[in-house]
């Protein structure tokens, strides 16, 4: 009888410190290169505030603009025995779970933050309910301060837009493609741009 109790008696292994922690520090990086490895989130450069609880942003006119914090969180629901039964596979699919909640909270967090900040500057286009136009683009261009400075002569702009969007945005395209006059309008604001940065980048150095 003592035979069979210690044969059905469940089996405990020692606990890993270091391959938990391996594991954990594995499970968290992987969900925060998915949450921005595509879309606009990827191209935007992140850095880790090791101190405090605040930042700020200093602007080419000196003024200085204090960042908000906003908490982003995610949620995995389990039950009991998907946990005893969890596998790799699994780990892979709730870290595309949860970083689809971060990705989410940041594109939020982010597009508010950018009207927050264009309204208030005054930095906004208003189409006022008539379709995309060349004409909208260039005066949303000519308010855009661009910065040259990875050799490109694109400047670093991305555009955004909503998926119903794509067909105007391929009209425009095409116009553009067969219309000299509006790539040589094109060429002149880019050039008046990139003036306007190696002005800026000058003062920079100039004052350090």
């Amino acid at each position: 009888m003592a035979d069979k109790e210690k044969k059905n008696r469940p089996i405990t292994l020692p606990y890993f410190n270091h391959v938990v922690r391996q594991f954990d520090e594995t499970f968290h990086h992987r969900i925060h290169e998915q949450a921005r490895a595509d879309g606009v989130l990827s191209r935007i450069s992140s850095y880790i505030i090791h101190e405090g609880d605040s930042s700020k942003i200093i602007r080419n006119s000196d003024e200085a603009e204090a960042t908000e914090m906003h908490e982003a969180s995610a949620t995995l629901d389990m039950k009991k025995s998907d946990v005893e039964h969890f596998t790799v596979t699994d780990a892979y699919e709730a870290i595309g779970k949860l970083a689809e909640q971060f990705r989410q909270h940041h594109s939020q967090t982010l597009f508010s933050t950018i009207d927050r900040v264009t309204q208030k500057t005054g930095n906004v286009v208003s189409g006022k309910g008539q379709p995309l136009s060349h004409e909208m683009l260039f005066e949303i261009l000519g308010r855009i301060e661009q910065d040259f400075s990875s050799n490109s002569n694109q400047g670093d702009l991305v555009m955004v837009v909503a998926p119903e969007m794509m067909g105007r945005i391929e009209e425009l395209r095409e116009q553009f493609s067969t219309s000299p006059e509006l790539q040589e309008k094109y060429k002149a604001l880019m050039a008046k741009k990139y003036e306007q940065f190696r002005d800026r980048e000058m003062d920079r150095t100039l004052a350090g």
